[in-house]
């Protein structure tokens, strides 16, 4: 498979082109190269919708779970819950929250392989980015600093690339971790 709509048959037919022919394969291969162009720009505008969304001074878990998705386990704080995504794009969801308020502190979502974005679309997208210190054998993070800012909050995304992924700007990312941080004057 190579993305969402990607799937289908080609059989052997031919479409002629003047002199050229190409083959319904190389005709799927295009549309699909543009369907992958199209699904990762969809998880990009899910990102920017969250991260407005997060950089809002009154919002609470009710807010993040209608739009994500409802709770499927909340041990408390201040351990994360749990969020059945209702977008099609997502494998899961993860929502920590402050200790002491319960606010939230990190949104983490983990998109379907098809939709995970590169490094590079994210920078195209959010600006610069610097790599952040890792430990040895833990996958590789980039950080957006900050990605959206409100007045009394501002949100850093930290995207994880696949494990055992090139260390460049063309490598596919896992995870994106949105964190929730207060403006300090």
């Amino acid at each position: 498979m190579i993305g969402i709509g990607c799937e289908r048959k080609t059989g052997l037919r031919r479409a002629f082109h003047g002199d050229t022919v190409q083959s319904d394969v190389v005709l799927a291969a295009t549309r699909c190269a543009k369907d992958q162009t199209m699904e990762k720009d969809i998880m990009i505008d899910l990102i920017r919708e969250l991260i407005d969304l997060l950089s809002q001074d009154a919002i609470d878990v009710a807010h993040i779970a209608a739009r994500i998705g409802r709770v499927k386990a909340d041990p408390g704080v201040p351990m994360p819950l749990d969020l059945l995504p209702q977008s099609p794009i997502l494998n899961s969801a993860r929502l920590s929250r402050y200790p002491a308020s319960g606010l939230p502190y990190v949104l983490t979502l983990q998109p379907k392989s098809a939709f995970r974005p590169a490094v590079a679309a994210l920078k195209a997208a959010f600006g610069p980015c610097s790599r952040a210190l890792t430990g040895r054998g833990m996958p590789v993070e980039f950080v957006f600093d900050p990605a959206g800012s409100g007045r009394r909050w501002k949100v850093t995304m930290i995207a994880t690339l696949v494990r055992d992924a090139a260390k460049d700007e063309d490598s596919l990312v896992s995870s994106i971790a949105l964190r929730r941080d207060p403006v300090t004057q």
